[in-house]
């Protein structure tokens, strides 16, 4: 065997052995990549449905189950959460769970509505 021929088998075995560590690199960042989209979108989600009060279960997440939404509301504060799980399937199939929630505290007016009354009632007073 040749020098040349030993230099080229040494570069198969080492393309044979990079290869495979470089395309879990690869296929890992996109699955991570998946993963915070989605959480992303179930925290936006919450804060939406948290400030509006608006129910709406149909969220565009990829590869995950569909989530389930909660929401609990008491005279001052609202709460809404969304559950979910990504789907990573490589060799076998591995969730990561997705659990993203928001507050929403009601304001409420009244405080507001009596000052500007008592303003508006000392501005009639004075003309």
């Amino acid at each position: 065997m040749t020098l040349a021929a030993c230099r080229r088998a040494y570069f198969t075995v080492e393309t044979a052995l990079l290869t495979p560590v470089i395309l879990l690199v690869i296929f890992a960042v996109i699955y991570s990549d998946l993963h915070i989209l989605n959480r992303t979108l179930c925290r936006s989600a919450a804060v939406e449905q948290a400030v509006s009060g608006k129910v709406d279960d149909a969220l565009p997440l990829m590869l995950a189950e569909a989530p389930v939404r909660r929401q609990t509301e008491t005279s001052a504060a609202r709460r809404v959460a969304f559950e979910s799980a990504t789907r990573i399937t490589i060799s076998s199939s591995l969730t990561l769970p997705i659990s993203s929630s928001a507050d929403y505290r009601k304001v409420q007016p009244t405080s507001v509505i009596r000052h500007l009354r008592s303003l508006r009632s000392k501005g009639d007073n004075a003309s």
